[in-house]
């Protein structure tokens, strides 16, 4: 029986070091392909959804949107929502502002008196497809002539709509 040398028992454990440390790179490099092919189906995922919302969004209109409109539909939802059309107090425009081209138009829009609940069914009734307007801020207070009831708000609803100014 030949015995090995101690020059190559060296060579043999050096060897079979390099081929552990290779496959626990590979195992380390398979891992990471893993994870990285997850994060990039959920990329995918994403984009695609984002595509399908753009394709849901309006076009912006020409022309400023009139605000008494803004009063009906805000009262139209109201009704839908089995609420008092006295809940809106009224529309308070702001200045208009440029993004991208376009203009937008906001306004403040103030309901009184409901209570959480009420204020999701209004923005469930609110928020068809066809909605022009678009809630951009909400900001709530305890309605001060709630007497007893503390579960009532006043909500002034920041609203905005994208236009397309008409040049002369």
């Amino acid at each position: 029986m030949n015995r090995l040398t101690s020059p190559a028992m060296l060579w043999i454990a050096v060897g079979a070091a390099v081929l552990l440390w290779g496959w626990f790179r590979i195992d380390q490099a398979t891992s990471r392909t893993t994870a990285a092919q997850a994060q990039f189906a959920t990329l995918i995922k994403d984009l695609n959804r984002l595509e399908d919302l753009r394709g849901k969004v309006q076009a912006p209109v020409r022309g400023r949107r009139p605000q008494d409109d803004l009063v009906t539909l805000a009262q139209k939802a109201l009704v839908a929502a089995g609420l008092p059309v006295t809940a809106c107090s009224g529309v308070q425009p702001r200045a208009d502002q440029s993004a991208n081209g376009l203009r937008i138009q906001t306004v403040q829009l103030r309901l009184q008196g409901l209570r959480p609940g009420e204020f999701g069914a209004w923005l469930a009734a609110w928020s068809t497809p066809d909605q022009p307007w678009r809630l951009a801020e909400v900001q709530m207070v305890h309605a001060s002539a709630a007497g007893l009831d503390n579960n009532r708000y006043d909500l002034t609803l920041t609203l905005t709509a994208p236009y397309l100014e008409d040049r002369p």
